[in-house]
C-alpha cells in the first residue's frame, strides 16, 4: 500500500506496536543515566582536570538535535528497522546503503558485548567470583528477552529506568540542598570552566554519553506513527541533555568546585555512591549500585534489539542467509528471532573466548585519561598500572592488589613489561590480531526478489527494495 510516495515495508515485525512513550524507554535506556554519572561524568571530571564539565552537555544538545531535525524527518519517508542502511540507500544508492549497514551493526553489537565485561567486572567486585560468571547470567537474560515480542522488552525497560531516574533525581536534589561550599555554586556553568585545557576531552566524553538515544528510529515499522518516533527522539535528547548538565553540575556543588577532580580521581571516594549513602543512607547507596548494574543491563538489552534488527535487515537485502529474517511467533510475534540468536551467539563467543584466555575487562578499561593527567597506581614491584576503574568497588582493587603481593598473578612471573597498557607480557591490543573485515553482497537480479520477498537491489532502473521509498523522475 503506498502513500506519500512510499512503498510500504513487508509485514514481518510486529507493525503499530509500540508508543512514544516505549520507544522514549528504549532511547534512554540506551544511554543508561546512572551509568553516565557514575562512569562516564566522574571519568571526564577526572580524566580532563576541567570543571566546566556541566556547560558541556547544553552545547552538544543543541548540536546534536540540528542532526536530529533531518534524521527524524528523513524517518517519516524512510520508516525502516535499519535506519542508517535505509536513509543511505536512499539518498546515494543501494551499494552505499550496503557498506553502512554492517557498520552500523559492528558498532551496535560492539556495544553491547562490551558492557558484558563491565557489567561482570562491577558485580564481580560486589559479590564476588570470577566477572564472565556474571557476564554470563547477564548473556542468559539478554538472549532470553531478545526473542520475545518488543511489548515485553519495553515493560522492562520502563521498569528499570523510572527506578534509575528517580535515584539520579534524589542524589541531585541532596546535592543542592546540601552544598559543600554552603551555597549552590554557578561557576561550573561558566565557559570560562569549560574552555581549558582539555576541553576537548570533555566534548568527546560528552557525546559519547548520548549514544543509543537515536536507537528509537531503529523501531519505526514497530512504531504507531511517525509522531510516535518524532516524539521519542526528540524527547530522549532533550530529556538526557537536561538530566546529564544537572547531574553533573550537582556532582561539583556536592563536592566542591574546587575538589572535584581531585575527588573524582579518587577511587575510595566512591562518588556518587557515597555521597547517596550520606545523604539518604546505606541503604540507598546500595541500591544505588544494584540500580548501576541494571542501567548497564537496560543499555545491553536495547543495544541488543538495535543490532538485532539490522541483523533483520540485512538477511532480508539477502546480504546474509535467509534464517536471519526468521521471524517468532506467539509469545515472540514480531521478534526479529534469526538477528537476536545471531547477536546472542557473537556475544557468547566473545565472553567465552575472553574467559579461556583469562582476559581482564577490569584492568584500566573503565578510567580513560583524556587531556589531562592520568592517575597512576604503583604495583609491589613499583612498576606502573593502570588507572583504576572509576566504577570499580575499592573492595574489588584490593583484592587485586593482595593477588599481585602474594605473587598469584604477577606480572613478573608471567613475563610482563612496563607500562599500563601492558599486562601479562603482551600488549593490550596487539597488531597481530588486527582483522579486516570485507563483504561482499550479491545483489539480487534485475526486477527479481529473493526467498525472504525482498526486492533486489540490483542495476540502476531496477525495482527498488520494499521499505524504501521509489525514485520520483521528471
Amino acid at each position: 500500500m503506498r502513500g506519500h510516495g512510499t512503498v510500504a515495508a513487508p509485514v514481518g515485525l510486529a507493525r503499530r506496536t509500540l508508543s512514544g512513550a516505549a520507544l522514549f524507554f528504549f532511547a534512554v535506556g540506551a544511554s543508561a543515566p546512572m551509568t553516565v554519572l557514575a562512569g562516564g561524568v566522574v571519568a571526564t571530571y577526572a580524566g580532563t582536570g576541567v570543571v566546566g564539565v556541566p556547560a558541556a552537555f547544553p552545547l552538544v544538545t543543541a548540536a546534536l538535535a540540528l542532526f536530529t531535525v533531518s534524521y527524524v524527518a528523513m524517518s517519516r519517508h524512510v520508516p525502516h528497522p535499519g535506519p542508517l542502511y535505509a536513509h543511505v540507500a536512499r539518498g546515494l544508492g543501494p551499494g552505499p546503503g550496503l557498506a553502512v549497514a554492517p557498520l552500523a551493526l559492528l558498532a551496535y553489537g560492539a556495544i553491547e558485548i562490551s558492557l558484558f565485561g563491565l557489567i561482570g567486572v562491577i558485580v564481580s567486585g560486589l559479590l564476588g567470583g570470577a566477572w564472565w560468571v556474571w557476564a554470563l547470567f547477564a548473556w542468559l537474560a539478554i538472549a532470553a528477552l531478545g526473542v520475545l515480542h518488543i511489548a515485553i522488552n519495553a515493560r522492562v525497560l520502563a521498569l528499570l529506568l523510572v527506578c534509575e531516574i528517580a535515584v539520579v533525581a534524589l542524589f541531585d536534589v541532596g546535592a543542592f540542598t546540601h552544598p559543600a561550599d554552603g551555597s549552590v555554586s554557578v561557576a561550573p556553568l561558566l565557559p570560562g570552566s569549560l574552555f581549558a585545557d582539555g576541553v576537548g576531552g570533555v566534548f568527546a566524553l560528552s557525546v559519547a554519553a548520548f549514544v543509543g538515544y537515536e536507537s528509537a528510529l531503529a523501531y519505526g515499522e514497530e512504531a504507531r506513527g511517525h509522531g510516535a518516533l518524532a516524539r521519542a527522539t526528540f524527547g530522549s535528547l532533550l530529556f538526557i541533555g537536561v538530566l546529564y548538565a544537572v547531574s553533573s553540575w550537582a556532582l561539583a556543588v556536592a563536592v566542591g568546585p574546587g575538589r572535584v577532580v581531585a575527588a573524582a580521581r579518587d577511587p575510595e571516594a566512591g562518588l556518587p555512591m557515597s555521597l547517596l549513602g550520606q545523604r539518604y543512607g546505606p541503604v540507598i547507596g546500595v541500591f544505588a549500585t544494584l540500580l548501576l548494574v541494571t542501567s548497564i543491563f537496560a543499555a545491553m538489552l536495547s543495544f541488543h534489539n538495535t543490532a538485532a534488527r539490522y541483523v533483520f535487515v540485512l538477511g532480508r537485502e539477502r546480504v546474509l542467509p535467509a534464517p536471519f529474517v526468521r521471524i517468532g511467533r506467539g509469545s515472540r510475534a514480531g521478534a526479529p528471532v534469526g538477528g537476536s540468536l545471531l547477536q546472542s551467539g557473537v556475544a557468547l563467543a566473545v565472553v567465552t573466548g575472553c574467559a579461556v584466555t583469562g582476559s581482564d575487562p577490569g584492568r584500566g578499561a573503565v578510567h580513560p585519561a583524556v587531556g589531562g593527567r592520568r592517575d597512576r597506581h604503583h604495583d609491589p614491584d613499583g612498576r606502573h598500572v593502570a588507572g583504576r576503574g572509576a566504577l570499580l568497588p575499592p573492595r574489588w582493587w584490593h583484592q587485586r592488589e593482595r593477588l599481585d603481593a602474594r605473587g598469584g598473578t604477577t606480572r613478573r612471573r608471567r613475563g610482563g613489561r612496563r607500562g599500563a597498557r601492558h599486562h601479562g607480557g603482551q600488549p593490550a591490543f596487539p597488531a597481530r590480531h588486527a582483522a579486516r573485515v570485507a563483504g561482499h553482497a550479491r545483489p539480487a537480479r534485475h526486477g527479481g526478489a529473493g526467498r525472504t520477498g525482498r526486492a533486489g537491489l540490483g542495476r540502476p532502473g531496477a525495482p527498488p527494495a520494499r521499505g524504501l521509498p521509489r525514485r520520483r523522475t521528471r
